[in-house]
């Protein structure tokens, strides 16, 4: 049994001519498409036109409800941001204090314990200091 698209059929010269025409155009139409997209340089184009089209419609946004802004919900947010700036600085700060024996030594004594002679406090080294005085 033969399949029907392998019987041998006439075929028509012209036919065949455009038939190969219409599949190239095709192809170079896909190729192009496919160079279109992993085009670093048009990739860059496009997503820097998205960010202009988002950038405008955000600020026709905020141009148009600008007067709609609740001032609690504002008031809220600044409260927020000074907050949590405050937080950092105090975070930060209290990693740039040095640790020093003395402190170890006033809460043990505190505590009513007494030091060992020549322990050392958190903080430093068991190694003599190789600072010039």
């Amino acid at each position: 049994m033969a399949d029907a698209d392998t019987d041998a059929q006439p075929v028509d010269q012209d036919a065949l001519v455009a038939d190969i025409d219409r599949t190239r155009t095709e192809l170079a139409r896909t190729i192009d498409a496919i160079a279109d997209r992993v085009s670093p340089k048009k990739n860059v184009a496009r997503t820097m036109e998205q960010i202009r089209r988002r950038t405008d419609r955000a600020m026709e946004q905020v141009r148009q409800g600008a007067s709609q802004i609740d001032p609690l919900v504002a008031g809220a947010a600044a409260a927020a941001v000074a907050v949590g700036i405050t937080a950092l600085f105090l975070w930060r700060r209290s990693w740039s204090v040095p640790r020093t024996p003395r402190r170890t030594a006033g809460r043990a004594a505190a505590r009513g314990r007494r030091r060992r002679p020549g322990a050392r406090g958190p903080g430093t080294s068991s190694r003599p200091s190789t600072a010039r005085r």
